[in-house]
């Protein structure tokens, strides 16, 4: 595949019009591909100083290094002289980092360093980045000093493509000491890893997270990686590892390396801070977030897994040999395969460096959980098994008509079907899929485009679409595999209305069907199902289904039914000789009350109001009667009073019901059509900082801002007409808490025949 790839970028030159430039350029490929023209000595001794663009550190530049640049960007081996840097590592050149063979400072090794090179040789003129020494110049070489977090991170944020972000990621590595190797056992660069059974990373793997990184994927958050963390034992007392231990942990570990910058074992915690600092929206780790305020990226996440797992494998490591687990631990989805190491791999083994330091995150666990577990192989495990969501994309596909459909009106009229689909696709080309050595030997990676073989598991269960129809899936598990095309499809069938078809009012029902796929499950290998815990891939698909009905008997007295319409314009009554009532659709109003918590010392009192309020009908669920939702309205609260020497004021708003983890407003109004009662209830909560008091802002408030009785029972009397009235309630004798709500809600007005619907 590489001489073909070569050929094809050959023939592409000889095709143009060819400038002396390109001569010279198609030459060293040539010689590229059929050997060396200029070998250098491989037993010179680089001088001090070097010149720019010796890249084998021959004692001159030749075309010889026109050459070897053209053969290492095609994985060719090279000669050079001893000590001299390999091709593509980054160096100090005049005090400035550089990598060996950017002789154009454009910050990446390509083709075009090749020519420029081979172009300077002859006579012509070479473009180059400013401040780049000239091509032939002598310069000072030398290690590259240590980057700052800071510095690492306005990398990886300044590279321009998918190599330059490869670049950046390997050089991460390298401060790290984790090596990484390619998937034939070559090495890229060595690290701490002391044989195959050792933690370390493959090229394709920083690739992958080079390019998710790149599409600007930041979709993991806390309690994801601490339930991968629980799943594989990371603590040892037997207690769950939970999202608040984690965030805790964060938190604390990265306030201590700001505390002490200059340690290596703040290194770490500082670089998954100023990523963090870089993300859109931008957060700060060393802030009081809340449990997956945060969210990662795949370096992230990468980060503080090994953080957290790599002075264990230091101590408990290395493994004689790979023994991934994953497979005793995906329930029977992953089949074993052998694992053999090929003869031509290498050693997996560093250059007796120092091994992996502990970092803040794990010395802070140390604290945290007491006891941290010793499953060498779980920890290695969701190190590379987590890498592959960097690449597959999960999607939800649907129109704009999927997700809505209405009850049979019998067999001239049967309801739409319902068809939820779910895309599986591979996004990024990795070229050679299968592993041929060390840890994730035998696995074996997707090409780029869709995924066949994939189980997408659906949930329509928790949804409550089941109750509406049926679905061409049965058990607890409703599955269905990816086909050819990478889609995975569920089919909903709506039941039937009872005739006369179409009469009654037109209630709709709505809810959310979560499809998740076990995309690592696809592949032969030994690679990550359970990496699936941390690295999820599902996505939700909005759904409504619309009925007509909801008549109700409500137990009224002979001749009442008449003074019930009367007093209710938009009720009228139903078919049939008994004295049912259509109930109204919706209802629309407005509720305001207040809220007095009582202290040592003085009162604080929420003033609450509620308006452009809507209450609809969803459906019966539950035999005395209906349930209307909120699915409209506005909530100011606004906070006041003194308490000892402090005086609080502020207040926060809701534009709209929402349950979004940060704030939540909602309420329900409860029809018992036996009893001929109701009951209505709303609550709130704000985690945002809305208050002051002392100068100090207070996190979250939790109130009921609709409150009609003092139980769980229904005792307001229900007549089908406007809701109106009022509720005083206190706690404690003598009280500590009170409140008053007052209410008033009208039924809302519908559209006429021939089909009645809610506006």
């Amino acid at each position: 595949m590489r001489a073909t790839s070569l050929r094809l970028v050959v023939q592409e030159a000889m095709m143009r019009p060819m400038s002396l430039g390109l001569v010279v350029l198609v030459a060293l490929l040539l010689g590229a591909a059929q050997g060396p023209l200029y070998a250098g000595s491989s037993a010179a001794t680089p001088a001090a100083p070097l010149v720019f663009g010796d890249l084998d550190c021959g004692g001159s530049l030749g075309i010889g290094d026109a050459q070897k640049l053209a053969r290492s960007l095609i994985g060719l081996a090279v000669t050079q002289g001893e000590g001299c840097p390999v091709i593509g590592e980054p160096v100090s050149i005049g005090g400035v980092e550089r990598l060996w063979g950017d002789v154009d400072c454009g910050g990446s090794l390509g083709i075009g360093d090749a020519q420029k090179l081979a172009r300077s040789l002859i006579g012509l003129q070479v473009t180059q980045g400013a401040g780049c020494p000239a091509i032939g110049a002598p310069v000072e070489v030398g290690p590259p000093a240590p980057l700052s977090p800071q510095a690492l991170a306005v990398r990886l944020y300044a590279a321009t493509d998918n190599e330059a972000r490869y670049q950046a990621l390997l050089r991460v590595m390298g401060m790290l000491r984790i090596g990484v190797y390619t998937a034939e056992g070559g090495e890229v660069q060595q690290g701490a890893e002391r044989g195959p059974g050792d933690f370390y990373l493959y090229d394709f793997e920083l690739r992958m997270m080079a390019a998710s990184l790149g599409r600007g994927d930041n979709s993991w958050g806390v309690q994801q990686i601490a339930d991968t963390l629980d799943q594989v034992g990371f603590r040892e007392d037997g207690q769950p590892f939970t999202g608040d231990d984690l965030n805790r942990i964060l938190h604390d570990a990265t306030n201590d390396s700001l505390a002490t910058p200059e340690e290596a074992s703040s290194l770490l915690p500082l670089l998954v801070r100023e990523l963090g600092l870089r993300h859109e929206p931008p957060y700060d780790l060393a802030d009081d977030l809340e449990v997956n305020e945060a969210k990662f990226d795949g370096l992230q996440m990468t980060l503080i897994l090994v953080g957290l797992t790599l002075p264990v494998i230091a101590d408990e490591g290395p493994l004689d040999t790979p023994a991934s687990r994953l497979v005793a631990n995906s329930n029977g989805i992953l089949t074993a395969q052998p694992v053999r190491l090929a003869a031509t791999c290498s050693d997996f083994k560093g250059e007796g460096q120092e091994l992996w330091p502990a970092t803040k995150f794990f010395l802070t666990a140390v604290s945290v959980v007491s006891a941290i577990g010793k499953g060498v192989t779980g920890f290695i495990d969701i190190g590379h098994g987590s890498v592959l969501a960097f690449s597959v994309q999960v999607k939800a596909i649907e129109d704009d008509s999927e997700g809505s459909t209405h009850y049979d009106h019998g067999p001239e009229d049967p309801g739409r079907l319902l068809r939820f689909r779910i895309e599986v696709r591979m996004l990024d080309d990795l070229g050679e899929t299968l592993v041929d050595c060390g840890w994730l030997a035998t696995a074996d990676f997707p090409p780029q485009g869709p995924i066949s073989g994939v189980r997408v598991q659906f949930n329509p269960f928790a949804s409550g679409l089941e109750g509406h129809g049926t679905l061409d899936c049965a058990g607890l598990l409703c599955s269905r595999m990816t086909d050819l095309n990478g889609i995975a499809t569920l089919t909903f069938d709506p039941k039937s209305e009872t005739a006369p078809y179409g009469q009654g009012i037109e209630a709709e029902s709505t809810g959310s069907l979560e499809a998740i796929a076990w995309y690592q499950s696809r592949f032969r290998n030994l690679f990550g199902t359970l990496a699936q815990f941390v690295t999820p891939k599902a996505d939700v698909f909005a759904w409504a289904v619309r009925h007509h009905g909801c008549a109700f008997d409500l137990g009224l007295p002979p001749g009442a039914a008449s003074d019930l319409a009367a007093a209710a314009p938009t009720a009228s009554l139903a078919a049939g000789a008994t004295t049912n009532l259509q109930l109204p659709c919706a209802y629309e109003g407005t509720v305001s009350g207040t809220h007095v918590q009582r202290y040592v010392g003085g009162n604080v009192t929420h003033t609450i109001t509620a308006s452009d309020l809507r209450f609809e009908l969803r459906q019966p669920v539950f035999e005395a009667g209906p349930i209307y939702d909120l699915v409209r309205g506005n909530l100011t609260v606004q906070a006041s009073g003194t308490v000892g020497d402090c005086t609080i004021s502020g207040g926060s708003s809701i534009p709209e019901p929402i349950f979004d983890g940060v704030h939540y407003f909602g309420g329900n109004i409860f029809v018992d059509a036996q009893t001929s009662q109701y009951r209505a209830t709303g609550g709130m909560f704000d985690r945002e900082r809305h208050e002051v008091s002392c100068g100090v802002n207070t996190r979250s408030y939790d109130a009921w801002w609709l409150h009609t009785t003092n139980g769980v029972s229904s005792d307001r009397p229900f007549m089908g007409g406007a809701l109106e009235g009022s509720f005083d309630w206190s706690m404690g004798d003598p009280w500590y808490q009170r409140g008053h709500y007052q209410w008033s809600l009208h039924p809302a007005e519908c559209q006429p025949s021939p089909a009645p619907v809610c506006q």
